[in-house]
């Protein structure tokens, strides 16, 4: 059995948005001007020690196809053939900002009939049969109606899937200011460029209190639950714990 403590947060506020017209939006105001600003987000969080790197004898295999680690034998089989291929998502600026966000965080999902991609800077939405763009929107953009204007241009670490149970997608994303957000999205029904119901989350300081930053947050889901995984530091970067914040469908 595992026993954990939990604590509640702040769901500090929430909105509809409905993709389609934000894009359309978006489009009218005719994009962002010719001044091109890059804001590099800090990554040194994380400590190096703990990371495998690409020569780790953990993650090479042997003739036999296999490579043995300290908690079992890893099998390592090639992936099947793809069926159709496009070109992805570009690291392209932001389609509604000045900035671009490096690195990009590139990731995506893909549904019975859509596909969508999710960068720092931008959302993409395809169709799945011909990769034909749809939409093209900024993360700015999308989370609009739950941050304020300094989080818009300090939103990262997206993560973005298909939920087959429940015929969703659901999105995450976070903001590297101090006493940072955890951002949630979850649409309406099956069409990506529909809408969605969006969620911020703060108060994550938890029983330590005081300031802290938050970094990498990673994402799971069940036919009832979505869980959201993020790790919490300091404000002068020291690492605190680990936060799952699991939520109700």
């Amino acid at each position: 059995n595992i026993i954990a403590t939990s604590e509640p947060v702040i769901l500090e506020s929430t909105a509809i948005i409905d993709v389609r017209k934000l894009a359309a939006e978006e489009a009218a105001r005719g994009g962002p001007g010719p001044d091109l600003r890059k804001r590099l987000f800090r990554r040194g969080l994380e400590n190096p020690s703990l990371l495998e790197g690409p020569g780790d004898p953990a993650l090479m295999g042997t003739e036999e196809g296999t490579g043995t680690t300290g908690i079992g034998t890893r099998l390592f089989v090639a992936s099947p053939s793809p069926t159709s291929n496009y070109m992805g998502l570009d690291d392209i600026p932001m389609a509604d900002t000045n900035f671009i966000v490096i690195p990009p965080d590139v990731g995506g999902g893909v549904g019975p009939n859509k596909v969508m991609e999710g960068f720092n800077n931008n959302y993409r939405i395809r169709d799945k049969a011909t990769g034909a763009t749809q939409i093209t929107m900024g993360t700015a953009t999308f989370w609009a109606a739950v941050t304020n204007p300094n989080e818009r241009t300090a939103l990262t670490d997206p993560r973005t899937t298909y939920d087959p149970y429940n015929n969703r997608w659901i999105v995450c994303m976070q903001t590297v200011l101090t006493n940072a957000a955890v951002l949630v999205g979850v649409s309406q029904t099956s069409d990506p460029a529909g809408a969605w119901n969006l969620y911020r989350f703060t108060g994550l300081s938890g029983s330590l209190g005081g300031n802290y930053l938050l970094d990498f947050p990673n994402m799971g889901f069940n036919k009832n639950w979505v869980a959201i995984t993020i790790n919490r530091y300091t404000s002068a970067g020291a690492f605190s714990y680990g936060i799952c914040l699991a939520l109700h469908y």
